[in-house]
């Protein structure tokens, strides 16, 4: 019996892991996902239940993501879950043209919160609300364009900054 809904699960990305018994998840820009398995045992993304470094719902683990917009992701041979070290999703997903700048994956939002992971990359946070301001200390609320993908940096003030002068472009491999 798989752990969460599958009509809101992703199945996975559009990228192929490149080693037997992985599968490439995305991420969406979050910094950890919740994982179970689907009817097939597959390795799916669940997101009806709530990601904070623990999954809130019995079946499901949280990964962490490494700031990734696709990660690899296997088991870890004691029924849990895993990102991978060894094997790499074919295509990274998108990519900045511009030094110094993240795509972020607006899952067509309006506006998105980020914040910094602990190597000051910049993600996307999903554990908070945003409604024109971020409900979370440390977050910022970031309109979207209605753009799918948004190249943001640092504005210099400590806050993010949609970059207009650079664009997020896939990442073929």
């Amino acid at each position: 019996m798989p752990c969460c809904n599958e009509t809101v699960a992703k199945k996975s990305c559009e990228k192929i892991c490149n080693k037997a018994g992985c599968s490439c998840i995305q991420t969406d820009g979050k910094a950890c996902v919740c994982l179970c398995t689907d009817k097939e045992g597959k390795i799916i993304r669940c997101d009806d239940c709530k990601c904070d470094n623990t999954c809130d719902k019995s079946g499901c683990e949280c990964v962490p993501t490494g700031g990734k917009s696709c990660i690899c992701v296997c088991t870890d041979g004691k029924g849990g879950f895993k990102a991978c070290d060894d094997c790499t999703c074919t295509g990274e997903g998108p990519k900045c043209d511009k030094a110094g700048c993240e795509c972020i994956p607006t899952g067509g939002k309006a506006c998105v919160c980020l914040c910094t992971d602990k190597e000051g990359k910049i993600i996307r946070c999903d554990d908070c609300k945003c409604q024109n301001t971020c409900d979370k200390s440390g977050c910022e609320c970031v309109p979207t364009g209605g753009k799918s993908c948004i190249c943001v940096c640092t504005d210099g003030k400590g806050g993010f900054k949609v970059c207009d002068d650079c664009t997020c472009s896939e990442v073929k491999s």
